[in-house]
Protein backbone atom coordinates (compact mmCIF):
# COMPACT_ATOMS: atom_id res chain seq x y z
CA UNK A 1 0.00 0.00 0.00
CA UNK A 2 2.51 2.06 0.65
CA UNK A 3 4.74 1.77 -1.98
CA UNK A 4 1.15 2.90 -4.69
CA UNK A 5 0.78 5.50 -2.43
CA UNK A 6 4.39 6.85 -3.33
CA UNK A 7 3.93 6.00 -6.93
CA UNK A 8 0.59 7.83 -7.23
CA UNK A 9 2.33 10.92 -5.22
CA UNK A 10 5.27 10.79 -7.53
CA UNK A 11 2.83 11.18 -10.83
CA UNK A 12 1.06 13.69 -9.33
CA UNK A 13 4.40 15.77 -8.52
CA UNK A 14 5.19 15.15 -12.45
CA UNK A 15 1.97 16.04 -13.79
CA UNK A 16 2.77 19.80 -11.41
CA UNK A 17 5.97 20.35 -12.61
CA UNK A 18 4.64 19.67 -16.08
CA UNK A 19 1.83 22.25 -15.57
CA UNK A 20 3.65 24.43 -14.01
CA UNK A 21 6.17 24.36 -16.89
CA UNK A 22 3.14 24.75 -19.63
CA UNK A 23 1.96 27.70 -17.69
CA UNK A 24 5.39 29.63 -17.38
CA UNK A 25 6.15 28.94 -21.12
CA UNK A 26 2.60 30.40 -21.89
CA UNK A 27 3.13 33.30 -19.71
CA UNK A 28 6.53 33.92 -21.23
CA UNK A 29 4.85 33.76 -24.83
CA UNK A 30 2.74 36.24 -24.71
CA UNK A 31 4.40 38.12 -21.82
CA UNK A 32 7.40 38.45 -24.82
CA UNK A 33 4.71 39.07 -27.61
CA UNK A 34 3.00 41.77 -25.63
CA UNK A 35 6.61 43.58 -25.13
CA UNK A 36 7.01 43.35 -28.58
CA UNK A 37 3.94 44.71 -29.90
CA UNK A 38 4.42 47.43 -27.35
CA UNK A 39 7.62 48.43 -28.77
CA UNK A 40 7.30 47.90 -32.35
CA UNK A 41 4.09 50.25 -31.83
CA UNK A 42 5.30 53.16 -29.73
CA UNK A 43 9.15 53.24 -30.61
CA UNK A 44 10.28 54.73 -33.55
CA UNK A 45 13.36 55.89 -33.04
CA UNK A 46 15.30 53.16 -30.80
CA UNK A 47 18.49 51.82 -30.30
CA UNK A 48 20.68 50.03 -33.26
CA UNK A 49 20.06 46.38 -30.94
CA UNK A 50 16.53 46.89 -31.13
CA UNK A 51 16.13 47.83 -34.47
CA UNK A 52 18.71 44.49 -35.35
CA UNK A 53 16.60 42.15 -33.44
CA UNK A 54 13.11 43.33 -35.10
CA UNK A 55 15.24 42.70 -38.35
CA UNK A 56 16.43 39.48 -37.59
CA UNK A 57 13.12 38.10 -36.01
CA UNK A 58 11.46 38.89 -39.31
CA UNK A 59 14.04 37.35 -41.32
CA UNK A 60 12.97 34.03 -39.49
CA UNK A 61 9.52 34.00 -41.11
CA UNK A 62 7.66 31.73 -38.21
CA UNK A 63 4.29 31.97 -37.73
CA UNK A 64 4.39 33.13 -34.44
CA UNK A 65 6.13 36.73 -35.39
CA UNK A 66 3.68 37.65 -38.02
CA UNK A 67 2.98 40.76 -35.82
CA UNK A 68 5.95 41.69 -36.21
CA UNK A 69 5.04 43.90 -39.45
CA UNK A 70 7.58 46.16 -39.76
CA UNK A 71 6.43 50.37 -39.93
CA UNK A 72 9.26 51.04 -42.04
CA UNK A 73 12.21 50.02 -44.01
CA UNK A 74 14.84 49.66 -40.77
CA UNK A 75 12.51 46.54 -39.99
CA UNK A 76 12.83 44.68 -42.94
CA UNK A 77 16.18 42.45 -43.77
CA UNK A 78 17.57 43.25 -47.17
CA UNK A 79 20.32 40.51 -47.97
CA UNK A 80 18.88 39.64 -51.16
CA UNK A 81 19.08 41.74 -54.36
CA UNK A 82 15.96 42.20 -56.23
CA UNK A 83 15.89 39.69 -58.30
CA UNK A 84 15.40 37.28 -55.68
CA UNK A 85 11.87 36.10 -54.91
CA UNK A 86 12.22 36.66 -51.44
CA UNK A 87 13.57 40.43 -51.99
CA UNK A 88 9.51 40.57 -53.66
CA UNK A 89 8.04 38.91 -50.88
CA UNK A 90 9.57 41.09 -48.07
CA UNK A 91 8.53 44.37 -49.97
CA UNK A 92 4.57 43.63 -49.41
CA UNK A 93 5.39 44.04 -45.73
CA UNK A 94 7.20 47.31 -46.23
CA UNK A 95 4.11 48.74 -48.24
CA UNK A 96 1.61 51.27 -46.52
CA UNK A 97 -1.70 49.87 -45.09
CA UNK A 98 -2.98 52.70 -46.43
CA UNK A 99 -2.31 53.90 -50.02
CA UNK A 100 -1.34 57.77 -50.04
CA UNK A 101 -3.73 59.26 -51.87
CA UNK A 102 -2.45 62.84 -52.96
CA UNK A 103 1.49 62.30 -52.01
CA UNK A 104 3.51 65.77 -53.14
CA UNK A 105 6.91 64.02 -53.49
CA UNK A 106 8.18 60.61 -55.50
CA UNK A 107 11.56 59.05 -54.57
CA UNK A 108 13.11 56.71 -56.81
CA UNK A 109 16.45 54.92 -57.49
CA UNK A 110 17.42 54.84 -60.86
CA UNK A 111 20.48 52.61 -59.17
CA UNK A 112 18.11 50.28 -56.90
CA UNK A 113 20.50 48.00 -55.68
CA UNK A 114 23.25 50.38 -54.90
CA UNK A 115 24.39 48.84 -51.78
CA UNK A 116 25.98 50.65 -48.28
CA UNK A 117 28.65 49.12 -45.68
CA UNK A 118 27.16 45.94 -43.98
CA UNK A 119 29.98 45.77 -41.41
CA UNK A 120 27.40 46.82 -38.99
CA UNK A 121 24.80 44.05 -39.82
CA UNK A 122 26.93 41.04 -40.21
CA UNK A 123 25.88 39.56 -37.11
CA UNK A 124 22.19 39.24 -38.37
CA UNK A 125 23.27 38.29 -42.17
CA UNK A 126 22.07 42.21 -43.23
CA UNK A 127 22.52 44.23 -45.58
CA UNK A 128 21.09 47.58 -46.70
CA UNK A 129 20.34 49.44 -50.32
CA UNK A 130 19.64 52.69 -51.46
CA UNK A 131 16.10 51.53 -52.23
CA UNK A 132 16.23 51.00 -48.07
CA UNK A 133 17.56 54.37 -47.90
CA UNK A 134 14.34 56.11 -49.88
CA UNK A 135 11.94 54.43 -47.25
CA UNK A 136 13.66 56.10 -44.37
CA UNK A 137 13.38 59.17 -46.18
CA UNK A 138 10.24 58.50 -47.03
CA UNK A 139 10.09 58.09 -42.86
CA UNK A 140 11.54 61.68 -42.28
CA UNK A 141 9.38 63.05 -44.44
CA UNK A 142 5.94 62.37 -43.25
CA UNK A 143 7.58 63.73 -39.55
CA UNK A 144 7.20 67.01 -41.41
CA UNK A 145 3.46 66.03 -42.93
CA UNK A 146 4.87 65.78 -46.09
CA UNK A 147 3.72 63.27 -48.09
CA UNK A 148 5.87 60.76 -50.64
CA UNK A 149 5.85 57.59 -52.13
CA UNK A 150 8.71 55.46 -53.34
CA UNK A 151 9.34 53.84 -56.28
CA UNK A 152 8.58 49.73 -55.49
CA UNK A 153 9.37 48.42 -59.37
CA UNK A 154 11.77 46.50 -60.08
CA UNK A 155 14.68 48.53 -61.97
CA UNK A 156 16.45 44.99 -62.64
CA UNK A 157 13.20 43.07 -63.79
CA UNK A 158 12.29 46.03 -66.55
CA UNK A 159 15.84 46.06 -67.84
CA UNK A 160 15.77 41.95 -67.99
CA UNK A 161 12.46 41.75 -69.46
CA UNK A 162 13.04 44.35 -71.87
CA UNK A 163 16.61 43.30 -73.07
CA UNK A 164 18.28 46.20 -71.59
CA UNK A 165 21.64 46.80 -69.66
CA UNK A 166 22.23 48.46 -66.21
CA UNK A 167 23.54 51.55 -68.51
CA UNK A 168 20.03 51.59 -69.38
CA UNK A 169 18.62 52.34 -65.62
CA UNK A 170 17.65 55.67 -66.28
CA UNK A 171 15.68 54.92 -69.28
CA UNK A 172 13.91 52.19 -67.30
CA UNK A 173 13.11 54.70 -64.24
CA UNK A 174 12.03 57.11 -66.76
CA UNK A 175 8.86 54.87 -67.51
CA UNK A 176 8.03 54.31 -63.92
CA UNK A 177 8.63 58.40 -63.33
CA UNK A 178 5.91 58.97 -66.27
CA UNK A 179 3.56 56.75 -64.96
CA UNK A 180 3.76 57.94 -61.30
CA UNK A 181 3.00 61.79 -62.36
CA UNK A 182 0.40 60.62 -64.65
CA UNK A 183 -1.21 58.41 -61.82
CA UNK A 184 -0.49 61.04 -58.85
CA UNK A 185 -0.80 65.01 -60.82
CA UNK A 186 -0.58 66.33 -56.74
CA UNK A 187 3.12 65.25 -57.13
CA UNK A 188 5.92 68.10 -57.57
CA UNK A 189 9.17 66.91 -56.64
CA UNK A 190 10.76 64.09 -57.92
CA UNK A 191 14.53 62.74 -55.93
CA UNK A 192 16.40 60.02 -57.68
CA UNK A 193 18.55 58.77 -54.59
CA UNK A 194 22.33 56.96 -55.40
CA UNK A 195 25.14 56.63 -53.35
CA UNK A 196 28.80 57.71 -54.26
CA UNK A 197 31.16 55.19 -55.22
CA UNK A 198 34.20 56.85 -53.08
CA UNK A 199 35.92 56.36 -50.28
CA UNK A 200 34.83 56.76 -46.39
CA UNK A 201 37.30 59.46 -45.92
CA UNK A 202 35.52 61.38 -48.66
CA UNK A 203 31.69 60.60 -47.79
CA UNK A 204 31.96 60.26 -44.09
CA UNK A 205 31.24 63.81 -41.32
CA UNK A 206 32.03 63.90 -37.89
CA UNK A 207 29.79 66.30 -35.69
CA UNK A 208 29.24 66.52 -32.42
CA UNK A 209 30.41 63.02 -31.73
CA UNK A 210 27.75 61.53 -34.70
CA UNK A 211 28.19 60.19 -38.11
CA UNK A 212 26.56 61.20 -41.29
CA UNK A 213 27.50 60.23 -44.65
CA UNK A 214 27.50 63.44 -47.07
CA UNK A 215 25.22 64.13 -49.50
CA UNK A 216 25.88 65.37 -52.77
CA UNK A 217 23.40 67.06 -55.56
CA UNK A 218 23.74 65.93 -59.05
CA UNK A 219 21.91 68.53 -61.91
CA UNK A 220 21.72 67.65 -65.74
CA UNK A 221 22.48 70.63 -67.47
CA UNK A 222 21.60 69.01 -70.42
CA UNK A 223 17.82 69.55 -70.23
CA UNK A 224 15.40 72.86 -70.31
CA UNK A 225 14.56 72.32 -66.62
CA UNK A 226 17.96 73.30 -65.65
CA UNK A 227 17.58 76.30 -64.13
CA UNK A 228 14.42 75.50 -61.68
CA UNK A 229 15.98 72.47 -60.75
CA UNK A 230 19.64 73.83 -59.86
CA UNK A 231 17.91 76.81 -57.82
CA UNK A 232 15.42 73.71 -55.91
CA UNK A 233 19.11 72.14 -54.77
CA UNK A 234 21.03 74.96 -54.51
CA UNK A 235 17.91 76.28 -51.62
CA UNK A 236 17.92 72.96 -50.08
CA UNK A 237 22.07 72.75 -50.03
CA UNK A 238 21.84 75.89 -48.42
CA UNK A 239 19.68 74.76 -45.35
CA UNK A 240 22.31 71.92 -44.79
CA UNK A 241 25.07 71.93 -42.29
CA UNK A 242 28.53 72.12 -44.83
CA UNK A 243 30.14 69.71 -43.08
CA UNK A 244 27.05 67.14 -44.56
CA UNK A 245 27.08 68.38 -47.66
CA UNK A 246 29.61 67.72 -50.82
CA UNK A 247 27.66 70.54 -52.92
CA UNK A 248 26.13 70.63 -56.43
CA UNK A 249 27.78 69.04 -59.06
CA UNK A 250 26.26 70.39 -62.79
CA UNK A 251 26.85 67.79 -65.21
CA UNK A 252 26.45 68.22 -68.93
CA UNK A 253 27.84 67.32 -72.66
CA UNK A 254 29.88 64.79 -74.36
CA UNK A 255 29.73 61.29 -73.15
CA UNK A 256 27.54 62.61 -69.75
CA UNK A 257 23.99 61.42 -69.51
CA UNK A 258 23.49 65.28 -68.69
CA UNK A 259 19.80 64.99 -68.36
CA UNK A 260 19.05 62.03 -65.51
CA UNK A 261 15.65 62.07 -66.38
CA UNK A 262 15.17 65.82 -64.84
CA UNK A 263 13.36 67.01 -67.72
CA UNK A 264 10.16 65.51 -67.19
CA UNK A 265 9.98 67.98 -64.18
CA UNK A 266 11.27 71.75 -63.29
CA UNK A 267 11.88 70.72 -59.22
CA UNK A 268 13.62 67.16 -59.64
CA UNK A 269 17.00 66.36 -58.16
CA UNK A 270 19.74 63.41 -57.89
CA UNK A 271 21.20 63.31 -54.60
CA UNK A 272 24.22 60.73 -53.84
CA UNK A 273 24.06 59.89 -49.83
CA UNK A 274 27.17 58.64 -48.01
CA UNK A 275 29.05 55.76 -50.67
CA UNK A 276 29.94 51.87 -50.43
CA UNK A 277 31.79 52.36 -47.45
CA UNK A 278 29.32 53.65 -45.34
CA UNK A 279 26.57 51.86 -43.05
CA UNK A 280 22.89 52.64 -42.98
CA UNK A 281 22.32 54.63 -39.35
CA UNK A 282 25.43 57.51 -41.21
CA UNK A 283 22.75 57.20 -43.89
CA UNK A 284 19.75 57.54 -42.21
CA UNK A 285 21.43 60.29 -40.06
CA UNK A 286 21.91 62.43 -43.35
CA UNK A 287 18.39 62.03 -44.58
CA UNK A 288 17.34 63.20 -41.05
CA UNK A 289 18.81 66.55 -41.85
CA UNK A 290 17.74 66.67 -45.90
CA UNK A 291 14.31 66.42 -44.83
CA UNK A 292 14.59 69.22 -42.30
CA UNK A 293 16.11 71.13 -44.81
CA UNK A 294 13.72 70.23 -48.01
CA UNK A 295 10.53 71.15 -45.55
CA UNK A 296 12.62 74.38 -45.07
CA UNK A 297 12.80 75.26 -48.75
CA UNK A 298 9.16 73.61 -49.67
CA UNK A 299 7.75 75.66 -46.94
CA UNK A 300 8.98 78.99 -47.84
CA UNK A 301 8.10 78.85 -51.49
Amino acid sequence: MRRRFKTRKKKKSIIKVIIYLFLIYCSFYFCFNFLIKISTKYIKETNKEIKLFNIGVNNLKLPEFNFLKPNNILSLSLNTMLENKSYKSGLNLIKDDEEVLNPIVYIYNSHQTEEYDSALNNAYNISYTVWAASYILKDYLKEYNIESIVEDNSISDYLRNNNLKYKDSYNASRVFINDKLSKYPSIKYIIDLHRDSSSKELTTAYIDNVTYAKILFVIGEDNPGFNNNYVLANNINQNINPSISKGIIKKGGIKVNGVYNQDLMSNAILIEVGGKDNNIEEVSNSLKIFSNAFYKVITNE
